[in-house]
């Protein structure tokens, strides 16, 4: 049986090692990963009754100590399992992490995210992405997990907004830092319009939008990957006034060359921010990166992550932004 074991290891490991220099199969990589030490599951549920999926997984430089501190994590769009990405995705944080994050309906355990099924779009609204992620962090502001202390809010791309947005509603006495990756201050609508304007779009923004506002209500209409509901319920809503209202240190990284969500959006957020006098929002571009953080291909978190490390212990930036960033308005 070791034996056994031991060579499904092996094995796993140079699938990992052949795929890692092909971004296309960074799903596959990460589930691969995943599968040597898979997260584990707290049992949570929702305000409504219903069960949630929690992951959880330690990360960081003495990880394993009995108190680590807590983050949760937000997720970006898609219906990609939370089990495959979590734990690969923030492995180059050096910071010492216990790190929760809830898993969207209708995702099966091994979901790459190829296709997402009726059960995800239902339930892929603003309203209810909130509601899950409320329930979670009120039963760690209860101490569910057995722990105690501040919380780290850890948001990606459509994650970002939501992270501000709970560390605004709960203050700097619950939370104590938040990291937001490739999202800023504009609406959804505004960001697309913006990347329709520079023939950077993969579709016609303006009938889109007219299609959703015809059916707005809509689960089975589906247009750019997502149900009418998903997209009435993200295209207005205004990331900026939960910005306004945080006071507590944010890091925002961004890809200067960013084709989900246009730079100007952060160029947006930190004018904002000046216009504002306020100094607890940190707004990072990294010059020639994507959505993902990539550059020529090149994976530059690993890096990136390690300047967030940094920040996550001081709340100063000291990352060289002459190698890695720049692109200010």
């Amino acid at each position: 049986m070791r034996t056994h074991s031991r060579n499904w290891r092996v094995l796993v490991l140079i699938i990992v090692t052949a795929l890692s220099a092909c971004s296309i199969a960074t799903p596959i990589r990460y589930a691969a990963e995943s599968a040597l030490d898979p997260p584990e599951r707290p049992p949570i549920g929702a305000p409504d009754g219903t069960d949630l999926m929690l992951y959880s997984v330690a990360i960081g430089e003495g990880a394993a100590s009995d108190r680590p501190k807590r983050m949760l994590f937000v997720s970006g769009s898609g219906c990609t399992s939370l089990k495959h990405f979590l734990r690969p995705y923030l492995q180059p944080l050096r910071t010492p992490y216990r790190v929760y994050a809830v898993q969207k309906p209708g995702v099966a355990d091994g979901d790459l995210g190829l296709a997402c099924g009726d059960a995800f779009h239902a339930a892929d609204t603003l309203p209810a992405i909130l509601m899950r992620q409320r329930a979670v962090f009120d039963w760690l502001k209860r101490g569910g997990d057995g722990g105690n202390g501040p919380i780290t809010l850890f948001g990606v791309s459509e994650g970002g907004g939501i992270a501000v947005a709970l560390a605004a509603e709960a203050g700097p006495a619950v939370v104590d830092r938040v990291v937001v990756i490739g999202s800023g201050g504009l609406t959804l609508r505004r960001s697309l319009q913006i990347l329709a304007s520079q023939d950077l779009l993969a579709v016609d923004f303006d009938a889109l939008s007219a299609k959703v506002a015809s059916d707005p209500h809509s689960v089975a209409k589906r247009r750019f990957g997502h149900a009418h509901t998903y997209w009435s319920s993200m295209l207005d809503a205004d990331p900026l006034p939960a910005y306004l209202r945080l006071r507590v240190p944010a890091l925002v990284l961004f890809g200067e060359k960013d084709r989900s969500v246009p730079v100007e959006a952060a160029w947006h957020l930190k004018e904002a921010m000046r216009a504002a006098g306020q100094t607890n929002v940190t707004v990072q571009t990294v010059t020639g990166a994507d959505h993902a953080l990539r550059r020529d291909g090149k994976d530059l978190k690993p890096s990136l992550f390690r300047g967030v490390s940094d920040w996550l212990k001081d709340g100063v930036w000291k990352h060289d932004p002459a190698r890695e960033h720049g692109g200010s308005p």
